[in-house]
C-alpha cells in the first residue's frame, strides 16, 4: 500500500489536508465568518461614532436597553452621561420642558452636552447593570445619577424592575471585571428576580452559582466568566448591528445636530425667565392619552394622594438601599467620577398626606451619607420642597425651574467648581 507521508514526502500538514479535507473547509468558513462578523462590526461602530452627536436627545429603545451608545458618550469627551428615569424626557410632559439636560445643553454653552440615559421604572438596580455594560469606558469619566424618592418608599416595584432589566446589561455584570464581593452581593440581589433570568439559562446558572454561600460553588462561577464573555461579545455584536437597523430606520429619523453656541450663562437671570411658564407646569397633573395635551389640576388646593399611601411609606427600611449600595459601589469599582442629584419630595402635598418632614429627612441624610462613603459628592434639594413651581404632578418631574437648579450644579460638577 503506498502511504503518501512516507512514499511522496508531502509532509504532515499536506498529509492532514489530505486524510481531513472537511477540518481544513471548517476552518476556512470559521475564519470567514469572524472576519465578516469584524468588518460589519467595525461598520457598524464607525457609523455609530459618526451619527452619535444625533442620537444625544432621542430616547429610542435601544439605546437604553444596548450598551453601544452608552460606551461611546463616555468614550467621547464632550458628552457627560446623565442617568436617571422618567423625568429625563421620556414621560408625556417632560417632553415638553425645555431645561432638561439634555435640552440645555444640547449647543454645549459651557462646553459640553449632556447625554440623558433613562426611561420609566429606571431604578438602580437597572442602572448599575446599564453602567457595568458600559465597562472599561466608565473609568476616569464624569456620570451624574438622578434619583427619584418614590423607589425608596416601599418595596422595589418588580415588574418595573422586569420590563427593563436586559441579558445584555444582566450580563456584564455578572461576567465584568469586577470584585467577587460585588458579584455576590448582586447575584443575590439579581436571583430574587428569576424571571429576566430565564431568557438565558447560561445567566440562570452564573447568577445561582454568584450568589450561593458556599465556596465551591461561588469558584465554580468563576470558572464560567470565559464562557459568559464569549457569549456577551456575541450579544454586543448583536447590539451594534440592532443599534445602526434602529438608527437608519426610515420612521425614526435623527435629530439634527445642533451647533455649538458658547455663551456664559447667567443662572439667576434664567431661573427668573423660567418662572412664569414653571408656574404653568406646576398645575399640570397628566395628560390627556389622546391628545397628549397636559391636564390642569381643577383644584389646586385640594390635596393630591400619593402613589404610595402614608402608612407604607417606608424610607427608614426600603429594601431599595440595598441597590443604592449596589449602584455606588460598581461606580466605585468601575473608577468613575459621579454626582448623586435627588428630585426633592412635594412639602405640602407631603405634609397634607400625614408624612411630616422628619420622615422625609430621613431619605435625604441617608442618600447624602451613602454617597459620601464611596467619596461622591450628592446634592437632595430639599430646600426647594416648598417652591410651588418646582415639581410637575407633585411627583418626580420638574419644571424649567427646576431643571435650571439641576442644571446649574450639573454644570459646576463637570467644570470641577463643586
Amino acid at each position: 500500500m503506498v502511504h503518501p507521508a512516507r512514499d511522496f514526502a508531502v509532509g504532515r500538514v499536506a498529509f492532514a489536508r489530505l486524510k481531513y479535507p472537511h477540518l481544513l473547509a471548517a476552518a476556512v468558513a470559521v475564519l470567514l465568518v469572524i472576519a465578516i462578523v469584524a468588518m460589519v462590526t467595525h461598520e457598524a461602530r464607525e457609523y455609530e461614532a459618526e451619527n452619535e452627536r444625533s442620537t444625544a436627545q432621542l430616547f429610542f429603545p435601544q439605546k437604553i436597553t444596548g450598551s453601544a451608545l452608552q460606551r461611546l458618550a463616555f468614550k467621547m469627551g464632550h458628552y457627560l452621561p446623565i442617568y436617571g428615569s422618567s423625568e429625563l424626557g421620556s414621560y408625556e410632559l417632560q417632553k415638553r420642558v425645555q431645561t432638561k439636560p439634555g435640552d440645555f445643553f444640547i449647543n454645549a454653552p459651557t462646553g459640553f452636552k449632556a447625554y440623558p440615559v433613562g426611561r420609566g421604572g429606571t431604578t438602580p438596580l437597572v442602572m448599575l447593570q446599564e453602567l457595568a455594560a458600559a465597562g472599561p469606558q466608565v473609568r476616569g469619566h464624569k456620570v451624574v445619577i438622578v434619583l427619584s424618592p418614590n423607589w425608596f418608599a416601599g418595596p422595589l416595584n418588580v415588574s418595573n424592575y422586569e420590563g427593563n432589566a436586559t441579558l445584555l446589561h444582566t450580563g456584564s455584570l455578572l461576567f465584568g471585571r469586577f470584585s467577587p464581593e460585588l458579584k455576590h452581593d448582586a447575584a443575590r440581589r439579581l436571583a430574587q428576580f428569576p424571571a429576566p433570568l430565564e431568557k438565558s439559562e447560561l445567566l440562570k446558572t452564573a447568577t445561582a452559582f454568584a450568589a450561593s454561600d458556599v465556596r465551591w460553588q461561588r469558584d465554580l462561577s468563576r470558572l464560567l466568566n470565559p464562557m459568559g464573555r464569549g457569549w456577551l461579545f456575541s450579544l454586543q455584536v448583536m447590539d451594534n448591528f440592532e443599534t445602526v437597523r434602529r438608527m437608519l430606520d426610515p420612521t425614526r429619523h435623527l435629530a439634527k445636530v445642533q451647533p455649538e453656541q458658547r455663551r456664559v450663562v447667567n443662572w439667576p437671570e434664567e431661573i427668573m425667565n423660567a418662572e412664569s411658564v414653571s408656574d404653568v407646569e406646576a398645575s399640570w397633573v397628566g395628560h390627556d392619552p389622546e391628545s397628549g395635551e397636559p391636564v390642569v389640576n381643577p383644584h389646586p388646593s385640594a390635596p393630591l394622594k400619593m402613589r404610595k399611601k402614608p402608612g407604607t411609606v417606608q424610607f427608614e427600611s426600603s429594601e431599595v438601599w440595598g441597590d443604592y449600595d449596589l449602584l455606588l459601589r460598581t461606580l466605585h469599582e468601575l473608577g468613575a467620577k459621579a454626582l448623586v442629584l435627588s428630585v426633592p419630595m412635594d412639602g405640602p402635598i407631603e405634609d397634607k398626606n400625614n408624612v411630616p418632614f422628619a420622615r422625609r429627612d430621613v431619605y435625604y441624610q441617608r442618600v447624602r451619607q451613602m454617597a459620601a462613603k464611596y467619596g461622591y459628592p450628592a446634592r437632595t434639594f430639599e430646600e426647594h420642597e416648598y417652591d410651588g413651581n418646582f415639581l410637575i404632578e407633585h411627583v418626580s418631574h420638574l419644571t424649567d425651574k427646576g431643571w435650571l437648579f439641576f442644571d446649574q450644579v450639573i454644570d459646576a460638577f463637570y467644570h470641577d467648581k463643586s
